[in-house]
């Protein structure tokens, strides 16, 4: 990942790129580019903005500024995954 690249270089992407979700949701765009420069792997929320984005689009995204969106889970899914 190139050292110029930040969380709010890539929230300017989302506008660029027609991501009307996440512009609208500032704080959601940031926390979303925050994991994905922290290379967090899996991100753990109940926000169901977060959980209706258009993957396959955020994905195309990210990999075009070489970062790896986070896998976006709910709670309660991980608990009925593992613990059911």
């Amino acid at each position: 990942m190139c050292k110029d690249k930040s969380p709010g270089m890539l929230m300017n992407s989302f506008g660029s790129a027609g991501f009307s979700l996440l512009t609208s949701a500032t704080t959601l765009s940031f926390i979303l580019a925050e994991t994905a420069f922290l290379n967090c792997a899996l991100l753990v929320t109940h926000d169901a903005h977060l959980h209706g984005i258009d993957f396959p689009r955020t994905t195309f995204l990210f990999r075009s500024l070489d970062l790896t969106l986070p896998v976006i889970a709910a709670p309660l899914d991980l608990i009925r995954k593992f613990y059911s």
